[in-house]
């Protein structure tokens, strides 16, 4: 079981302490004369981006900026008065690039106007964005970052996943923020990410999952996180030792919660007209799209075992006239084992001895096994990398204990599961 982040946010908060005790310079002060078309890019640089505290006053109109905002200085602060907006006319770049320790956002709200400029990115420890929050802009990106915080902002409209936290960030916190109508993740973590902690998060809809955590991820915690109206499934756990615990999940395409890593606990969420893909009024409606849909569907993909998991004292029900969740809790299929001589396409998944792979191109396969225990490697036909090892060394999604669970109606069956 992974350990909770009870003091992450504090911790977070903290750190900041030092750069807030400073008073913060009016940016209007630094300017002798401004318009609604003044370009404060070359300003923020200048100040905020060398570690000065600025205070963005609301003067009733958008912040125009033109460029990237890059932070080299530690302590950095950009405080922002409620509803204060800075817009962005970039057609690329971020919003802000820090690359040093302690940057505050505090109150911002960055509005790319849908042109093509990321919300940001932080490679730093430190980074902290409170309130406020992007429209209309890429993701916000954790890159090789630690203990940042991410908390009651609102993350709307992205192009891509909102939040992206990657390349074995660590102890990030992403807290009671609103995403709504992102082009794909609310929260993406990936790239060897771990010990972080999603808690209190919502959507009422989304393009993909609230949140996602791929394979290679681990020790995560999701608490008290409400999803709805998503194009895919509410959550997704590809990740390993990772707890998923007092979530809502309601009314999304898919499953309420998918479960595809290894060795998580699955316990005390509430999933409910899952499925929602089947009704032809639903924006997110895929005819024959729902074989799988469950409240909490357990199975090998997307990187992932399947197995080890435990799944107990969940609640799950359909109370829909024409109901969609096929099942409460499903456990079942795993991945396909190679064979020689067989057609594949390109990302397609395989079983082979002990390990999961992944198809970098297409075509026939060849006579020669992979087993191969990092990078790439040819079947004789069909190039394969490497993913993980697999727990149990079967291609079955098995060892999980599927306990205590309140199934309630379904459309199929209460639990589907495979014989242990």
């Amino acid at each position: 079981m992974v350990k909770p982040y009870a003091m992450l946010a504090l911790g977070a908060m903290l750190l900041g302490s030092g750069a807030q005790a400073r008073e913060p310079v009016n940016i209007l002060k630094l300017l002798p004369q401004t318009s609604p078309t003044t370009d404060y890019t070359e300003i923020l640089r200048n100040s905020f981006g060398k570690g000065q505290q600025v205070r963005m006053p609301n003067t009733g109109k958008p912040y125009r900026v033109s460029g990237e905002i890059q932070v080299s200085g530690a302590d950095a602060a950009l405080i922002c008065d409620r509803g204060t907006i800075i817009q962005s006319v970039a057609t690329s770049g971020r919003f802000v690039n820090s690359s040093a320790p302690r940057t505050t956002i505090r109150g911002c709200l960055f509005d790319g106007q849908g042109r093509g400029a990321g919300a940001g990115r932080s490679s730093s420890e430190g980074f902290q964005w409170i309130g406020g929050g992007a429209k209309n802009a890429g993701s916000f990106v954790f890159y090789g970052a630690s203990k940042g915080l991410i908390q009651n902002g609102t993350w709307e409209n992205s192009s891509n996943s909102a939040i992206i936290i990657g390349a074995e960030s660590s102890q990030i916190s992403i807290l009671d923020n609103h995403f709504q109508n992102n082009a794909a993740f609310g929260v993406s973590i990936n790239g060897g990410s771990h010990d972080v902690l999603a808690r209190g998060n919502w959507t009422t809809s989304n393009g993909l999952e609230l949140l996602g955590a791929t394979y290679s991820t681990h020790h995560i915690t999701w608490t008290g996180n409400r999803a709805s109206g998503t194009g895919d499934n509410c959550f997704s756990m590809s990740g390993s030792n990772s707890v998923v615990q007092n979530n809502e999940a309601i009314g999304c395409a898919f499953s309420g919660i998918g479960v595809f890593g290894s060795n998580n606990l699955i316990t005390r969420n509430t999933t409910k007209n899952n499925g929602q893909c089947l009704v032809p009024t639903y924006k997110y409606y895929k005819p024959r799209c729902g074989a799988t849909a469950s409240g909490i569907n357990v199975m090998g993909g997307y990187g992932g075992a399947g197995q080890n998991n435990t799944v107990i004292n969940n609640v799950t029900d359909d109370n829909q006239a024409r109901m969609t969740q096929n099942y409460g809790v499903r456990a079942r299929w795993g991945y396909q084992a190679w064979k020689p001589a067989a057609r594949y396409k390109p990302k397609s998944y395989i079983y082979s001895n002990g390990a999961i792979y992944l198809s970098t191109d297409g075509g026939e396969s060849g006579t020669v096994q992979p087993k191969h225990s990092q990078g790439d490697g040819s079947d004789g036909g069909v190039m394969w990398t490497f993913l993980a090892k697999v727990p149990n060394r079967t291609a079955a999604s098995s060892g999980n204990v599927i306990n205590g669970n309140k199934n309630m109606r379904a459309r199929l069956a209460p639990q589907l599961t495979n014989p242990e």
